[in-house]
C-alpha cells in the first residue's frame, strides 16, 4: 500500500470516528504502509538485545548535525544512560558514529529510509533536506517492536534521567508543553513540542503517530503537524504532559533557570530549540555548561 493510500484511509478513519465511536481510531495505523518498516533480519535481534526493560531514547542525525549528535550521546553518558539509539540519515554520519557509538547506531536504510544526501546545506533550517517527518515513523516501528520509545531531539540536553517521571505516568502518550510561560503563544489552543515525545506500545499510540506522519506529509516542520493530530483524535487518544518547570521551553530556560526563578531552580534538560542555527545552538548550551565543543572530522559536501 503507497503512502498516499494509507494516508486517505487515516483520513478516512479520522472522519467516520467524528460521527461514531473514538474507537475506532486505534485501527489507524494498523496496516503497515510501506514508507518505512523495520527489517526483521537486519535490526530485529539488535532491538530487542539493546535494553532489557525496552525502553529506549532515540534520536536521528545527518553529517551535517553530528557535531550536536555527539555532544546529545556524552550527556547521556554523563548521567549514566546507555540505553539510546541513533539512526545515521546519511552514510558519513553512519560512519562515524558506528566508531563512536557501534552498539547505539543504526543505518536509516534499515527502516527503509535511504540515506540523504550530505551536503552542509543539507542541515539547514527548512531546507529541503532537512527532514523533521520520519520521527513519528521511526517511533511507530519502535513501538511496534515492543518498546516504549521517547524522541529527544539531539540539540536538548538530558540532565536527569527522564524515565524517572515517565515510569509515575500512565498515558500511553507523554509530551512535553513547548509554549513559553513569559509569553503565551495565543495563536495555539496548545502547543506540544515534537523533541520530546514518549510513546508505549499501544494501539493509541500507533493511531497517534500514524496520523502524525500523514498530516506531516512532504513539510520539513512537524511540530505543526503534531498538534493538529492531536486536535484530530481529541476523545479518542488522551496525553500526559511533563512537569514544566522540569522540562521547560527552551525559550523559558535561560529566563527562568539561569535568574533561579522559584519552582524553576533545577531543570531536568536544557533545550536549544528556540535558536536557529548550529552556532546559536551551540553557544546556548555552553551558557549552561552543556557543549563539550566535540567535532566530527567530515567534509559534509554534496555526493
Amino acid at each position: 500500500m503507497t503512502l498516499s493510500i494509507f494516508a486517505a484511509c487515516a483520513l478516512c478513519f479520522v472522519s467516520r470516528v467524528k460521527q461514531t465511536n473514538p474507537t475506532v481510531y486505534s485501527r489507524i495505523g494498523a496496516t503497515r504502509d510501506g514508507y518505512m518498516q523495520l527489517s526483521e533480519n537486519n535490526a530485529s535481534s539488535y532491538l530487542n538485545g539493546l535494553n532489557a526493560n525496552n525502553e529506549i531514547i532515540l534520536t536521528s542525525t545527518t553529517c551535517g548535525y553530528l557535531d550536536m549528535t555527539l555532544n546529545w550521546i556524552e550527556q547521556l553518558r554523563s548521567i549514566g544512560l546507555n540505553n539510546f539509539l541513533v539512526i545515521a540519515e546519511d552514510l558519513p554520519a553512519y560512519e562515524y558514529l558506528l566508531r563512536f557509538a557501534p552498539h547505539n547506531t543504526l543505518p536509516s536504510y534499515i527502516f527503509g529510509r535511504p540515506f540523504s544526501r550530505t551536503a552542509r546545506e543539507a542541515a539547514s533550517f527548512d531546507s529541503p533536506d532537512f527532514d523533521w517527518c520520519s520521527r513519528p515513523y521511526y517511533l511507530r516501528e519502535l513501538i511496534r517492536h515492543n518498546f516504549s520509545a521517547l524522541w529527544v531531539d539531539s540539540d536538548a540536553a538530558l540532565l536527569r534521567n527522564p524515565f524517572e517521571v515517565l515510569r509515575q505516568m500512565t498515558s500511553y502518550v507523554i509530551l512535553v508543553d513547548d509554549e513559553p510561560a513569559l509569553q503565551p503563544i495565543t495563536r495555539y489552543r496548545h502547543y506540544y513540542c515534537s523533541c520530546f515525545v514518549f510513546v508505549r506500545p499501544s494501539r493509541a499510540a500507533e493511531a497517534l503517530l500514524s496520523t502524525w506522519a500523514h498530516l506531516c506529509g512532504n513539510r520539513t516542520q512537524d511540530q505543526i503537524p503534531l498538534n493538529e493530530a492531536l486536535d484530530l483524535l481529541k476523545g479518542a487518544v488522551s496525553w500526559q504532559t511533563m512537569p514544566k518547570e522540569l522540562y521547560p521551553s527552551g525559550y523559558d530556560a535561560e529566563r527562568l533557570t539561569l535568574t533561579k526563578s522559584p519552582g524553576w531552580e533545577s531543570p531536568a534538560w536544557i533545550h536549544a530549540n528556540w535558536r536557529v542555527g548550529e552556532e546559536a545552538k551551540e553557544n546556548f548550551l555552553s551558557r549552561f555548561g552543556l557543549w563539550r565543543n566535540l567535532r566530527a572530522p567530515l567534509h559534509c559536501n554534496a555526493i
